[in-house]
């Protein structure tokens, strides 16, 4: 039965039923007629942002969400729908802020807040804080594959392999089979260094889930620590095709091309990190070492100017700039550097030679080569 236009109480009673039946855009609707009209409560707003927020709206989740915090800065219910949405937004600090004050209140679905926490915490950096949330979050709820799994990716990502390990065996118990779990066990049982026997474990994995890119990534790994570079390089690409985001996967893969002298693809997977994490001056020094290779030397001097300005103290990027300079004849430039090295670390071989021979103290180094530190 529809409600009379402008009859708020049956039209918020009608948008609760429309929510209840999964009719989330028809409830969005009336619940938006109840706040235009001045008459909302605390509730519209809150099942409201609900509704919105299965529509994808997540910006607009999030800002009824605040109101209803703003009416009543008690309710959990608000905080956490807020915290929740803020992260969906990008807003991740806030996010944090507001799930930890929703925690704080009593939150009506402890699991539900504690996981979202968790999660928060782990995409700002705060891994330790993060795993103990999904440890709470696996206790609120012993069956969620997912608490484990997380709490098992993070523990592994601050090498504490042995609670890795129990994660990813709980985990599993739960959803045996699944790929992602396998390959992160798989892993973390090969730091005995006994790699063929885990990819032996995760190549049949592999064929039964051919578009899981945690195995893809791992399985590159695998094959890497064994020599089989090919390989390697193939399943990286697989698993960035899959997950163009996996960072951590795309600095393997250029390390790579950089130790088989394949310096243009080594530059290319390099400059993609370098903007996305333009602080990062190992990112840059290796970038430059790439491009040095390919004899350009101006992107090469680039990459390491901006190492040498990330962090003053990178010694290898400071010898690997005055390495530049030289190429390009800028051997004044180029001694300053090496000068900058050695005083950033007195024992690196590269900048005493390269600095004796722009010197002129060291003749018979003359055609010594201007070799770049590799840090």
């Amino acid at each position: 039965m529809d409600a009379a236009p402008g009859d708020s109480v049956a039209e918020t009673n009608l948008a609760g039923a429309e929510a209840q039946a999964g009719q989330y855009g028809s409830a969005a609707d009336l619940y938006s007629k109840v706040i235009s009209s001045g008459t909302a409560t605390i509730a519209v707003y809150k099942n409201d942002g609900f509704c919105l927020g299965k529509l994808g709206e997540y910006s607009l989740a999030e800002t009824r969400y605040k109101k209803a915090m703003t009416l009543d800065p008690t309710d959990s219910v608000a905080w956490v729908g807020a915290g929740l949405y803020a992260d969906k937004c990008g807003d991740l600090n806030e996010a944090v802020n507001d799930l930890a004050k929703g925690i704080g209140l009593g939150p009506v679905d402890p699991f539900q807040a504690r996981f979202a926490y968790g999660d928060s915490l782990a995409k700002i950096g705060r891994l330790d804080d993060a795993v103990k949330q999904f440890r709470y979050a696996s206790i609120l709820n012993p069956q969620d594959f997912s608490s484990f799994y997380n709490m098992a990716v993070i523990e592994n990502r601050l090498n504490d392999c042995d609670d890795a390990e129990t994660a990813y065996r709980q985990a599993l118990a739960l959803n045996p089979g699944n790929p992602e779990a396998t390959a992160g066990l798989a892993l973390i049982t090969s730091r005995n260094g006994d790699y063929a026997t885990a990819t032996a474990q995760l190549e049949p994995i592999e064929k039964l889930n051919p578009g899981s890119e945690p195995v893809e990534a791992a399985l590159g790994t695998l094959y890497s620590e064994q020599g089989e570079t090919d390989q390697a390089i193939q399943h990286w690409k697989n698993a960035l095709t899959i997950v163009p985001a996996d960072d951590q996967t795309r600095l393997q893969l250029a390390a790579c091309y950089l130790l088989v002298k394949d310096y243009a693809h080594a530059a290319f997977e390099y400059d993609v990190l370098s903007r996305r994490d333009p602080k990062n001056d190992a990112i840059d020094n290796a970038k430059g070492l790439a491009y040095e290779q390919l004899s350009n030397h101006e992107l090469a001097r680039s990459s390491f100017a901006a190492a040498v300005n990330v962090n003053p103290k990178n010694a290898a990027a400071w010898n690997n700039l005055g390495v530049s300079d030289e190429e390009l004849g800028n051997a004044a430039k180029a001694a300053t550097e090496y000068k900058h090295a050695l005083a950033a670390d007195p024992t690196l071989s590269e900048a005493k030679q390269n600095l004796s021979r722009v010197a002129g103290s060291a003749p018979s180094l003359a055609t010594a080569s201007k070799a770049p530190a590799t840090q």
